[in-house]
């Protein structure tokens, strides 16, 4: 797909003389598909990348679709994707499905010109491709890789692979043996396995290594040499996230908080201290509707807690998606452009303390940041909101009625409690809550299992069992709402519970924020929030 101009997507039953490459009159490319619902929206961002201005979809008729279905499958994409590009500031007319009954190619040239005359109304669409490994890299042995991360010290004893959430369920994966298979096996056979995409890097077996080995660095270094390589892993949820990293270093991103924020927050554009929601506000287009979920509330959730902090934050607009993923899967170009970009914003915001509600993103700007580019942050402190409010935890006053007896658990993000070391912090702060009654899971704290994925590359039966038994683990201790502080645990759990009968009545699932938004009252001077809280049934 060259993709300049306008891209045409056709299904091959409804407009079958018309070819795939085909020209369009005065500029344009033709995308044949076999049926509209197999256009990933992958492909759709593919081509804005790729330089199209604008995207036809055109696809059979109400009730003529030769796979039944396939029409109404590609709406439901259309509507996701211009959701999102919505809440990226890119005009989501720039996408338009048709579905017309007489479909001659004089009828679609007039769809196109019509796409045309939209496209010129809004300007040209400039997207900033993510930069590609270069060719000229140095390529380092696998041996040499393990054993700059301290690999060789390996023991061969065994206590990572009886800690590894994988390894438990699957007898054909071990950390020490993607170890000693990185050192003694042929190259291809490491970097062209599955097996290297399986790690959730979560870095519970590091938590007994007797040598002190990070394994997850190991890993990760393993595959930005098999990404350079050719060794991709599998894209899922329509390549989504890849493309707003590539809309966060693009000169049209900026977040559009008209569409989700409520009206009686408080905010200052001139605050030192800013909130950054990452992808939230796209998790919310992408997974509300199937999951029947908030995952903004989890946002909105943090603003209150600042407002009933005393605290007006400023709201960050123009920094997208954090990287987080790319550094994970090994696209360490692009990662570092995506960090190189955010940094120089937050250098020019005059923020001082950037607070953040995804332990992921905290990790990112506080630990990988600095590994790629020199300074990271700079000045500016990042702080996940459990460890600021803890920090101040004097201050914080707890409503003494707002709730009927909980009994409530918590789950351990892994970046929050393995990587930054968050552990005891949300647990002060929930033990602190009047008619809360705290419940601590099995394997919890530092050894707590990961929620079964990480980075959107990993997902199958294994992280179902994961997430299903830790959903278990809740309702054996007799909780009735199980806590997160991680956007992404949430959206797992929510998936995995979704396909849990009903008659099981499995535990309920709340983002931390909100919860202790309604559990605090107002510090210093009042504030509209103290009765915006709602009361926790």
């Amino acid at each position: 797909m060259r993709a300049k101009g306008v891209v045409m997507m056709t299904c091959q039953w409804c407009i079958p003389e018309l070819a795939e490459g085909s020209a369009i009159p005065g500029g344009g490319e033709i995308f044949s598909v076999a049926c509209t619902g197999s256009i990933r929206p992958d492909l759709i961002y593919k081509a804005f990348e790729r330089g199209a201005q604008g995207v036809l979809i055109i696809g059979c008729a109400e009730n003529r679709c030769h796979f039944v279905n396939g029409n109404i499958i590609a709406q439901k994409t259309v509507d996701q994707v211009r959701e999102v590009l919505k809440r990226a500031n890119v005009d989501p007319r720039r996408v338009r499905l048709e579905l017309p009954k007489n479909p001659k190619p004089e009828r679609l040239w007039r769809l196109v010109d019509e796409v045309r005359s939209v496209v010129a109304e809004l300007g040209p669409l400039k997207i900033t491709p993510l930069p590609k490994e270069p060719e000229d890299k140095e390529k380092r042995t696998l041996s040499e890789i393990v054993q700059t991360f301290g690999g060789s010290a390996c023991l061969d004893c065994g206590k990572c692979s009886a800690l590894c959430t994988i390894a438990q369920q699957d007898d054909t994966y071990s950390p020490r043996l993607m170890v000693h298979q990185a050192m003694l096996e042929p190259r291809e056979v490491t970097l062209g396995s599955h097996l290297l995409w399986q790690c959730r890097t979560c870095g519970r077996c590091s938590e007994r290594c007797p040598q002190g080995v990070f394994f997850p660095r190991i890993i990760r270094a393993l595959r930005e040499v098999a990404f350079t390589e050719g060794h991709a892993p599998q894209v899922l949820h329509g390549g989504v996230f890849r493309f707003l990293a590539t809309l966060a270093v693009s000169p049209v991103f900026q977040h559009t908080w008209t569409d989700w924020l409520p009206e009686d927050v408080e905010l200052d554009p001139g605050s030192d201290v800013a909130l950054y929601p990452g992808c939230l506000p796209f998790y919310d287009a992408i997974f509300s509707e199937d999951l029947n979920v908030k995952p903004m509330e989890s946002a909105i959730g943090a603003i209150r807690i600042l407002n009933l902090m005393g605290i007006k934050p400023r709201l960050v607009d123009d920094i997208g998606c954090c990287g987080h993923d790319l550094y994970w899967t090994g696209q360490a170009a692009a990662f570092a452009k995506v960090a190189q970009v955010n940094t120089d914003k937050l250098e020019a915001s005059g923020i001082k303390t950037l607070v953040t509600v995804c332990p992921e993103c905290t990790a990112t700007f506080d630990l990988f940041y600095p590994r790629v580019y020199e300074g990271g942050t700079g000045a500016v402190e990042v702080v996940h909101l459990l460890k600021f409010m803890d920090d101040r935890s004097r201050q914080l006053r707890f409503h003494r009625r707002r709730h009927r007896v909980h009994k409530v658990t918590y789950h351990d993000p892994c970046r929050l409690v393995r990587h930054l070391g968050i552990v005891d912090e949300p647990r002060r702060l929930l033990e602190r809550i009047p008619q809360v009654d705290f419940r601590e899971m099995p394997y919890s704290g530092r050894l707590a299992y990961c929620c079964g994925t990480a980075g959107w590359t990993g997902c199958d039966a294994i992280s179902k069992k994961t997430q299903l038994g830790r959903l278990r683990y809740a309702k054996e201790i007799g909780a009735e709402v199980m806590l997160t502080a991680c956007p992404k645990c949430f959206l797992h759990f929510s998936c995995a519970r979704s396909d849990m009968p009903a008659e099981s009545e499995p535990v309920r699932l709340r983002n931390i924020f909100s919860f202790l938004a309604a559990s605090l009252l107002p510090t210093g001077n009042g504030n509209r929030q103290a009765d915006k809280a709602e009361v926790i049934k």
